[in-house]
């Protein structure tokens, strides 16, 4: 049995986009975190993954 990785991402710029769709389709990894200094921008990512 495999363990998956937690993972979080940091930032919500342009490149988090590709890192949260990464993680979402991954079976491998679950997202458990974002954080950016605009919480706004955080949890309006946070819903998209």
């Amino acid at each position: 049995m495999v363990t998956a990785l937690k993972a979080a991402v940091i930032g919500t710029g342009v490149i988090s986009k590709e890192h949260l769709s990464f993680l979402e389709r991954s079976e491998r990894a679950n997202l458990v975190g974002v954080c950016d200094l605009s919480k706004i921008s955080a949890r309006y990512a946070a819903e998209l993954a």
